[in-house]
């Protein structure tokens, strides 16, 4: 599972170039960023794309790098369900003494 958090034009991007980020998945394009050089050249995404089930395209003149991280699969199992909550220990019993 990739998490996408940014998409950016290159740096040496030519003026007035522009490109495109999309999606593919099951055979339909979706686009997530459109940047130009001296316009919307950085986009904030947050975006979770299982890429078995789909792709990401850039389309235009100008290069794009994208900023993310992967996440295992497991992220949204409970890490706490296989260990058993802790006993709480009873304190010994102690006798009131008459005096």
């Amino acid at each position: 599972l990739l998490h996408l958090s940014q998409a950016c034009l290159d740096p040496t991007a030519a003026s007035g170039a522009s490109s495109r980020v999309l999606v593919q998945q099951n055979g339909t394009s979706f686009a997530i960023a459109v940047l130009k050089e001296g316009g919307q050249e950085c986009c904030a995404l947050d975006l979770f794309i299982d890429l078995k089930e789909a792709k990401l395209k850039v389309e235009g003149k100008a290069a794009v790098h994208l900023t993310g991280y992967f996440e295992s699969d497991d992220m949204d199992e409970d890490k706490d369900e296989d260990e058993a909550p802790a006993k709480a220990k009873a304190s010994p019993k102690v006798e009131a003494k008459s005096s």
